[in-house]
């Protein structure tokens, strides 16, 4: 994570847990790796719907890094409320591992999708 300092290891573990539960912990690189694997495929799928949203609302083409921002936080409320709960990760409810993924959703998920989106399709 950004601030807390959390290993790859473990984060991408944690990314595994949500499909294969507790024993991703134990799994070393391994369960990692398909952690980061899982990770891969979910970023390119949110990708894919930043460009939806660039291609049909003229407001995200114009104010591109507000476009970001917010799109990182909707992506955040939507894992941790609805995709996260379907899964068995247990999710994050201590104030600062909830401020490290808003500003990991945000900083470095939303706003590079959004300023990549725009130099591919401008």
């Amino acid at each position: 994570m950004v601030f807390f300092r959390t290993p790859p290891l473990l984060l991408f573990q944690w990314d595994d847990s949500n499909i294969v539960g507790a024993s991703a912990f134990s799994g070393g690189w391994g369960a990692a790796a398909l952690g980061f694997f899982f990770d891969f495929i979910v970023s390119i799928v949110w990708a894919a719907c930043f460009v939806g949203l660039y291609r049909a609302f003229p407001a995200v083409r114009r104010s591109i890094v507000v476009a970001g921002l917010l799109f990182g936080a909707v992506v955040m409320l939507v894992m941790f409320l609805a995709i996260v709960p379907l899964g068995h990760a247990h999710r994050p409810t201590s104030l600062p591992s909830l401020v490290d993924s808003f500003v990991a959703h945000t900083v470095f998920f939303g706003l590079p999708v959004a300023l990549t989106v725009r130099r591919i399709l401008a």
